[in-house]
């Protein structure tokens, strides 16, 4: 986070501004990720900084020490990796990323939070927000994104999970998700939907459309609505990621794949590998349900009778018992993919110590789709709302 202090503030004009003035650089001291502490006027090491100079000069030796080094280092850190505000350019936005969280403090009655102009209570509040994933299944999701994050960012971001009461985890499925979210909508907002907004990032899959297994579900349409409200009553500030292929486990590498497969699923491996080689078949590889198989996808009219016939496997699958676009395959490629590699992928997509192939999933990701959010964004929206 980017706090700018107006410098006046360090004239403390009560006990209570002073103990929060206190609490906010503390705050921002501790934290493993490092905030950009700005002053304005800006704060010069060895030059007159007025009343800053004073107050730390009235502190302890070792806490104004750590308050200078805070103060120095605020320019230099406000120079590093910042993501822009970006997003997706069809509607619904399936992803959107709102860049940097930078506030503003200063001597108030209340809080400007639209504009992020804030009392110094305030502030203090915001820095002590745990950051709030919204995920559909966290424990899964959180390896992927960290395995998505690479070698030096996921290990920052592991070593912030494990940091008590800084980040907060909601799961439960998409319905759970949903209920999170739409309860940022509360309107008109309060001190407290904006906190958690403005800490807030959401991750949920593509899934599978009722008539086309390549749209969005029901569910992830209901997400994206509700991240929309929110932004409609807040303005720019939640970051949310509707993956575009199907689900966490269509970004495992091709590696990961042959890894990870029974032997009497190497055939199903071969034949997703060898769609995502090729331009014209990668979107199939993308939609397909990596743990169900085709048999994920069956069509909505099918008959409870059949339904219980595959399921028992009396009748063989058949092309024209799913959705587009697997209605089109051949028999050979049904009998291929009809049945997928179950909850494997997402064992070994958690596993401790990480598997060897992890390393490869930034590489898998940015093979697209072209959609998607940019990878390097993606990352960092989720660092910026920390």
């Amino acid at each position: 986070m980017r706090v700018t202090l107006d410098r006046t503030l360090f004239d403390v004009q009560s006990p209570p501004e002073a103990v929060a003035l206190v609490d906010l650089l503390s705050t921002a001291v501790r934290d493993l990720h490092g905030h950009a502490m700005l002053t304005d006027p800006p704060y010069l090491p060895g030059q007159d900084n007025g009343p800053i100079d004073v107050w730390l000069n009235g502190r302890n030796w070792h806490e104004a020490q750590a308050f200078r080094t805070l103060l120095t280092n605020g320019l230099l850190t406000a120079a590093g990796p910042r993501s822009a505000g970006v997003s997706d350019s069809s509607w619904p936005r399936r992803w959107h990323l709102a860049g940097p969280l930078e506030i503003r403090v200063e001597r108030r009655g209340q809080s400007d939070w639209r504009n992020r102009v804030l009392t110094l209570a305030d502030a203090v509040d915001l820095l002590s927000e745990p950051v709030h994933l919204v995920m559909e299944n966290a424990w899964t999701e959180l390896a992927f994104v960290r395995h998505l994050a690479g070698p030096t960012n996921g290990t920052t971001l592991q070593a912030l999970l494990d940091r008590p009461g800084r980040v907060a985890t909601h799961g439960g499925g998409s319905g759970e998700a949903k209920k999170w979210v739409e309860a940022l909508t509360e309107n008109p907002p309060t001190s407290r939907t904006w906190r958690r907004m403005l800490r807030t990032w959401v991750l949920f899959d593509n899934d599978a459309g009722d008539l086309d297994v390549r749209q969005l579900s029901r569910h992830a349409i209901a997400l994206i609505h509700a991240c929309e409200s929110v932004v409609a009553i807040h303005g720019a500030g939640l970051s949310w990621v509707c993956l575009r292929r199907r689900e966490l486990e269509s970004y495992m590498p091709d590696s990961a794949l042959h890894a990870e497969a029974p032997m009497d699923r190497v055939p199903f491996v071969q034949k997703v590998i060898s769609w995502r080689s090729d331009p014209s078949w990668a979107p199939l590889a993308w939609a397909l349900d990596l743990k169900k198989g085709l048999h994920g996808d069956l069509v909505e009219s099918l008959s409870q009778a059949d339904r219980t016939e595959l399921k028992n496997k009396k009748i063989p699958l058949q092309a024209h018992m799913l959705k587009p676009p697997f209605a089109g395959l051949s028999p050979g490629d049904v009998s291929i993919l009809a049945r997928g590699l179950g909850e494997k992928l997402g064992e070994a997509l958690r596993a401790t110590p990480d598997r060897a192939w992890t390393y490869q999933f930034p590489a898998e990701y940015d093979r697209g789709p072209a959609d998607q959010a940019p990878r390097f964004l993606f990352v960092q929206s989720l660092f910026d709302r920390m």
